[in-house]
Parts: structure tokens; sequence; C-alpha cells
């Protein structure tokens, strides 16, 4: 199962056959497709020919005088939207800085663990799948804080953090009609599109008033309550 209405496809590139042998078994529990290749040349050619979502990419290949990094920097120019994960046995210092500051999604040092792999794909999976509902959501002048200012594309910057950050109470401050709700909205429906957004104003009930509401309450548990009714929870 996996996060896309599509099936996610990766591309491993690394001089090291058996170790790209393991790879379809790391994910052998998934629909992920696994392309695969050991040749630098190769890899360009399916990277000119299909759309990944992810390069596995190691650094260094015998015989070739390019690098990983060369071919990171080919992989952004065709599509800068695509997830590179850098798995190499690189352990200078000054050359893994280099390696993160080029843009990389993320680097895992060899040798790499089954789990370290698959949770770095699963974790590049599910945050391409936030940037992608938020981008829906920005079409969306319903669910969506719409604008080119600079203060819009901040807020929808926050939003989008929000969102991402797993915390399950948030509090908003500002004013009546400043766009609490919109933004409540839009953090939940970017954070869980599959549950449903009930917005309830506290203020507007009293303690009696607002359990009902929340909870529901079945005939006769208190004066007034003439049926059954099924609160938001």
């Amino acid at each position: 199962m996996n996060c896309f209405d599509r099936t996610p496809r990766i591309l491993a590139l690394d001089d090291d056959q058996l170790w790209l042998d393991q790879v379809p078994l790391i994910f052998e529990d998934t629909d992920y497709q696994i392309d695969s290749y050991t040749s630098i040349d190769q890899g360009l050619m399916a990277i000119e020919s299909n759309f990944y979502d992810i390069v596995l990419l190691d650094l260094n290949f015998v015989g070739d005088t390019r690098t990983g990094i060369d071919v990171f920097r080919k992989i952004s120019a065709k599509d800068s939207e695509v997830d590179v994960i850098v798995i190499s046995g690189e352990t200078e210092p000054m050359k893994i800085v280099e390696i993160m500051n080029s843009g990389v999604t993320q680097f895992i040092p060899k040798p790499a663990t089954a789990d370290k792999i698959r949770n770095a794909v699963t974790t590049s999976l599910n945050q391409k799948e936030v940037r992608r509902r938020a981008i829906q959501l920005a079409t969306d002048s319903k669910s969506m804080i719409i604008g080119s200012s600079k203060a819009a594309v901040q807020l929808r910057q926050e939003i989008m953090r929000a969102a991402q950050s797993g915390v399950k109470d948030i509090l908003l401050l500002g004013e009546t009609g400043t766009g609490k709700g919109l933004v409540a909205k839009a953090i939940a429906e970017i954070a869980d599109p599959a549950k449903r957004f009930i917005p309830i104003n506290c203020a507007g009930f009293n303690d009696g008033v607002i359990e009902s509401e929340l909870f529901g309450h079945i005939k006769g548990s208190f004066t007034g309550a003439m049926n059954d009714r099924k609160g938001a929870f």
C-alpha cells in the first residue's frame, strides 16, 4: 500500500550488481516499481525516457570519471521534483557536507540496512504526497489561502509545515474574520484528507450544550433531550 494514487517508481543506480539485486527484496511487501542499472549512462537514459519519484544513487562508479553528484545535477535539470537519496560508502566529512549541500534529499552511509533504506523512501514518498496535496489545495479557493503576495506565500509555507509536523494540537490566534477557520481547514486537509474537518464555535455554547454537540446524547439524558443525537465525535 502507498499514499499515492498511482504506483511509485524508483530508480536504483549503483555499480554493485549484488546490492542492486537486494533492492527489490527491500520493497517486496510494496507495489513500488523498481528499475536498476549498474552504469551512469544506462541510468541517464532511463531518466530521459521515464518519470521517477525517487532515485537511489551511489556516488562512485568503477571505470567512470563522473560521480553521483554529476548524475544528480543531470537528474535535477530534467525533473526538479524527483527526490534523490544518496547511498554511499563515502566517509570524508567534507565530501558528505558537499553532497548534502548539493540538494540531495538524504544521505545514507554504506553499509545501509534494509530498514534505513525503506524508512528513507517511505519518508520521501510521504513528503512528496503532502507537497502534492498542498499544491492541489492551493488551486481550491474554498480550501486554501490564495494570492501571490509575500504574506500569502509565507502563510501557505507555514500551513504546509504545520501539516507535516504531525502535531495534533495547534493554536491559531487572530481577530475575528482574519481566516483562522480557513487556515485550520487547510492544515487538516493536507495532514489527512481522508478525515472530515468539523468546525465548532465553542464560544457559542454553554457547558451543557457543548458536551452534547461534541459527544451526542440519548433521549431523556437531560431536560430537553427529546431525541437521540449523534455528536461530532
